[in-house]
């Protein structure tokens, strides 16, 4: 029997399939059906696994950004891309032979707290943590077939990637959600690509405006079975009688009642036809992202005042639920196209599973990032901001803790005497993130040969533990553009070899090189956010005059 190889390259590793390219024409017509049944449906099955590679291979940035993501969760299945090999597929009619570390040991029922979950979740002899997320679908009826079932494809896969599902669903033109008609599309959908969901009924209590989750044990047990959980809208009254019940406030009793020891609240994910929190800098746009502790008031009262009491309820929702849920939890509103997308386009929900980050920085010029109808929200980092005329010797700013942000920052010893000396009696302004955790120093700067003052970033520092996570860089930079978006704008210089200078290039209106001049040590890239500076050649020449006449004040270089 001749046969051939077909070979596919998938992340450096040669995947070979044989082709047959004739087969003797033996055994009986029965067994060649069995083995076209079978060649079939493995067939569909690489290319199941193809698109869902593709997907992740798509959606995940960075090394990094795999290795955070596999710190935290286990993909129930082998993803050689993202740590280790992949384990061999058993040959079509082959019984699969369970792995001794596969096997699960005896469960021993723990009966602590009010949840009473079955088996694995609270078992002693298997103390895995389970990775939840919260998925609300609306509108349901208006969703397509074909978008819907997208929507069911991505929930399965992100199953797959260790992050078990529960959904919410909310719909007031649906009259009758006793109807198997109301749930069965939603069924099907998630059915068809594998996975396995259940109607959830009798779990939920409504009396009058307190919402709560009667019998927890009936959403847990599916959950530790693998099997989707299916939440209609509805609960009981005092009566027993079944009545309709906001999916926000559904949102808000699981949020309270599910997280534990053993079960992780790790995603909020709403699906609307609206898409995400509108953005006045945005038109037809959505914010990108979402710094609840310093943002929350401002979008809220600009919801309100723009009648949108519909996202205003979302983000009512989010900041509830964000506030009691660990740091590293998140919440994404997106549209169920963008959620049903393949491996075209960078899926949000995987993309946001994988990084934990929005698809593009929140602090790129408006003018030159894309529109997305995705909001990612984070319950973040607190913002202080001190205005001009500040000292970072006031007692209010704690200089030890700041001194050290700017040695970790930059990886050299601070001249605090020389710099406090040169920058205290001319700050523009202070913004400081978190615990220290990054800040922008801008100060008032006037060129020798006269002219108007320069405001000038003269240090922007992030902490190494915050670099790369928790959009820390980007929450502090956009702070700064709007705090100066009054003024003419914001210019600062960088060495060229920086590597963070691809970072501010993104950023900048504009750039120039400085010219080394003889003496010079250092060779320099000058950045700006001014509008329309380039047609004043005069005030660029100011710029530079600012930025070559600053003295340093990093010294030599840190051990680490």
């Amino acid at each position: 029997m001749k046969s051939s190889v077909r070979k596919t390259v998938l992340n450096g590793s040669v995947v070979g399939r044989p082709r047959v390219s004739s087969l003797p024409v033996t055994g009986t017509q029965s067994n060649r059906r069995s083995h076209s049944s079978d060649n079939s449906s493995n067939e569909k099955e690489d290319w199941t696994n193809r698109d869902f590679y593709l997907s992740v291979l798509r959606s995940t940035a960075s090394k990094r950004e795999a290795r955070s993501y596999l710190s935290r969760f286990t993909p129930s299945v082998s993803l050689p891309y993202l740590g280790g090999p992949a384990k061999p597929t058993p040959r079509a009619g082959a019984t699969p032979r369970p792995d001794r570390h596969d096997r699960k040991p005896p469960a021993v029922p723990n009966f602590s707290g009010n949840i009473l979950p079955t088996a694995s979740i609270l078992s002693q002899e298997a103390p895995e943590i389970v990775h939840l997320a919260l998925v609300k679908i609306r509108d349901l009826s208006s969703i397509t077939d074909h978008t819907l079932h997208g929507v069911g494809r991505t929930l399965g896969q992100l199953q797959r990637l260790g992050l078990s599902i529960a959904v919410v669903l909310d719909d007031p033109a649906i009259a009758d959600w006793r109807s198997p008609d109301a749930t069965n599309r939603i069924l099907a959908a998630i059915e068809t690509y594998g996975r396995k969901a259940r109607v959830i009924d009798g779990a939920l209590a409504n009396h009058g405006s307190d919402v709560s989750i009667s019998i927890p044990q009936l959403i847990l047990a599916p959950l530790e079975r693998g099997v989707i959980p299916i939440l209609a809208p509805t609960a009981y009254d005092e009566t027993q009688k079944l009545v309709y019940t906001d999916a926000n406030d559904i949102v808000d009793a699981l949020v309270s009642a599910l997280p534990s020891e053993k079960i992780s609240l790790d995603r909020l994910l709403f699906l609307d036809s609206a898409g995400g929190i509108p953005a006045p800098d945005r038109p037809n746009g959505a914010h990108v992202f979402v710094n609840i502790q310093q943002e929350f008031a401002s979008i809220s009262a600009a919801l309100e005042k723009d009648g949108n009491d519909h996202h205003r309820r979302a983000l009512v929702t989010m900041q509830k639920a964000l506030a009691q849920l660990p740091p590293t939890s998140s919440g994404l509103i997106t549209t169920p196209i963008a959620a049903a997308a393949t491996t075209k386009t960078r899926n949000p929900l995987i993309h946001n599973l994988l990084t934990d980050k929005p698809a593009f920085s929140s602090s790129l010029p408006t003018a030159t990032s894309p529109l997305t109808q995705t909001t990612l929200l984070k319950h973040g980092t607190p913002l202080k901001i001190f205005p001009s005329g500040t000292k970072l010797s006031d007692p209010d700013i704690d200089l030890p803790k700041l001194v050290g942000l700017i040695e970790d920052s930059f990886g050299k010893r601070l001249d605090v005497e020389h710099y406090l000396k040169r920058v205290d009696e001319n700050i523009a302004g202070l913004i400081i993130a978190g615990d220290y955790d990054g800040a922008a120093i801008v100060t008032w700067e006037y060129p020798q040969s006269g002219g108007e003052r320069v405001c000038y970033l003269d240090k922007f520092a992030v902490a190494r533990r915050a670099q790369g996570q928790g959009g820390v860089a980007d929450v502090v930079f956009k702070a700064m553009v709007c705090l100066f978006e009054q003024t003419e704008g914001i210019v600062w210089r960088s060495r060229r070899e920086n590597v963070v200078n691809k970072w501010y290039f993104e950023r900048a209106k504009g750039t120039w090189k400085i010219p080394k001049q003889p003496n010079d040590h250092v060779e320099w890239t000058m950045f700006w956010t001014t509008e329309n500076v380039k047609t004043s050649l005069k005030r660029i020449m100011e710029y530079e005059e600012v930025c070559k006449t600053i003295e340093p004040s990093l010294r030599e270089v840190l051990k680490r």
